[in-house]
């Protein structure tokens, strides 16, 4: 019943937005594109297709061996490139070479500014509030204002949070923004008249190409033109659903879950368009947000109404932005997306038996959540999540520790003011605005760190050096080895998966140490 009443919401808010959000903004969704590429290989000229699959099977095979090594020297992942000290504050390497192919698909301008935000939040403001602002458990009190966190706090609430809720604000902006502009397009829309198109939507591989191939792929994705009240009445249904399960079932108010499942299509926004330019899915980070107002709205109660609403908004705003991921991948094989909606309300059905029986095969096979070293699955967020619904029941916004609030306003004025700054420019001073950083980017830094951005951008300089010595077969197969990696990645992924629930653990542990003297 818990699954049936998340399950629906992604579609019919993804399904809305798919043209502003693919063809409007264009947004790369690297996973989409990769796996696009993978279908249009297996399906292409046989002159072309040879040398694509071997490109594609190479590069997969590569970074399947060279992910397997890693997994099998634990820790030679979190490789402390630029010394002890930094690597406090997560700068490290994991020699990832799927999140360098991502890099590649990437703009310039998006890896940048991931690697910006990660400088901003832990080249800067983390080191210094540690060095000047961090006090022992035992300091707690009013007596020391500069004592802003302490050593007992609770995971989220230590030094993590002054970088955490600082970059879910800038996502939160960014979405909002987003919305306003969509509106507007709406707006504009409405008022025009459309014309009917006299073109035929088939497309068949090879007829097409270039600018005619991409026009042919624009007729096709908007040949499903649904009326707004079709899916605004199935959220509707799916909404009263989720209110009646959630509420009957789990004893949470029903206004609370109402509100929570009309505040999830506008994070949505945010949360797909983040992973339409980074691959990064920052529903999580979303859900630890709704902690606090919904437990500051339940003080002293039951801890199960802050959870609740944070899993539906995680599971609301996640399944969005991978159904919109889906909705790329259809777009660029120019797949019916009558088809693509069909296909995707079956596997949301799937879901609701095959969810519950994965979890049921976890929970059988494990303790969860354990702190057992010997274990290779500790299932340690729920109970992570479960504090935190404990400290915001108890204490609401006043948990987070000392100027974190002040911190995420300010970041969230600094989003708002980098998008106008990018639209205003993009019209007036368009050099100006290539050089604008990325909001999203910046706050994908500030949530996960250097390594993401070291990573991009490894990717990316890989990708100029190449397309720099050979620029036509960069141009031709490119996107090619970038999806092979990511194809390599996601079947070592599933061996170690595998090889976990055998028991079998990595033979050698890495660690490092500061040489002495």
């Amino acid at each position: 019943l818990w699954c049936s009443a998340l399950a629906f919401f992604g579609l019919f808010v993804a399904f809305p937005l798919r043209n502003y959000c693919i063809i409007e903004r264009k947004l790369p969704f690297p996973s989409g594109t990769a796996t696009a590429t993978v279908i249009r290989t297996l399906h292409a000229d046989p002159s072309h297709v040879r040398l694509s699959l071997q490109l594609l099977g190479l590069f997969a095979l590569i970074t399947f061996c060279w992910s397997m090594f890693l997994w099998c020297f634990s820790g030679l992942g979190s490789f402390p490139i630029f010394g002890m000290t930094a690597a406090k504050y997560g700068w490290k390497m994991d020699w990832d070479i799927s999140q360098f192919a991502i890099g590649m698909l990437l703009a310039p301008n998006i890896n940048l500014s991931t690697l910006a935000g990660a400088f901003i939040g832990m080249g800067v403001l983390q080191p210094w509030i540690k060095s000047n602002h961090f006090c022992e458990g035992g300091l707690q009190g009013p007596s020391d204002p500069s004592c802003w966190y302490y050593s007992d706090a609770p995971k989220y609430m230590d030094l993590k949070a002054y970088t955490m809720f600082p970059g879910i604000a800038m996502i939160v902006v960014d979405g909002l923004y987003s919305i306003t502009k969509l509106v507007v397009v709406l707006i504009k829309g409405f008022m025009k008249p459309k014309a009917k198109s006299t073109h035929d939507t088939s497309y068949r591989a090879g007829e097409v190409n270039g600018h005619d191939l991409q026009e042919a792929l624009d007729r096709i994705f908007n040949s499903a033109s649904f009326p707004w009240w079709t899916y605004a009445s199935s959220y509707v249904v799916a909404v009263a659903f989720c209110v009646l399960m959630v509420s009957s079932q789990f004893g949470v108010a029903w206004y609370q879950v109402l509100i929570a499942t009309l505040l999830t299509p506008i994070f949505s926004v945010g949360i797909i368009i983040g992973m339409g330019l980074t691959d990064w899915d920052c529903s999580g980070s979303f859900g630890k947000l709704m902690l606090f107002p919904f437990g500051a709205w339940n003080h002293g109660g039951s801890l199960i109404p802050p959870l609740a609403v944070c899993m539906i908004t995680i599971s609301g705003c996640g399944a969005a932005a991978h159904l919109m991921q889906d909705f790329k991948t259809g777009y660029l094989v120019g797949a019916s997306p009558s088809a693509m909606v069909i296909a995707q309300l079956i596997g949301a059905a799937a879901g609701c038996i095959i969810s519950p029986s994965v979890f049921h095969l976890f929970t059988s096979a494990y303790t969860l959540p354990n702190d057992d070293p010997s274990q290779s699955i500790h299932g340690v967020f729920g109970a992570i999540y479960r504090v935190l619904a404990a400290i915001t029941t108890t204490k609401g916004l006043s948990a987070l520790p000392k100027y974190c609030q002040t911190f995420t306003v300010g970041f969230g004025v600094f989003a708002f003011g980098l998008n106008l700054g990018a639209d205003v420019s993009r019209t007036k001073l368009p050099m100006l605005a290539r050089c604008m950083p990325s909001s999203m980017g910046l706050a994908l830094g500030l949530l996960i760190g250097p390594y993401l951005g070291l990573d991009f951008c490894i990717g990316n300089l890989l990708q100029m050096l190449w397309r720099h010595k050979a620029p036509q077969q960069e141009a031709k197969y490119g996107v090619v080895v970038a999806s092979g990696c990511l194809a390599g990645a996601g079947i070592a992924t599933l061996m170690q998966v595998f090889l976990s629930l055998a028991g079998v653990v990595a033979p050698i542990k890495v660690s490092f140490q500061a040489a002495e003297g």
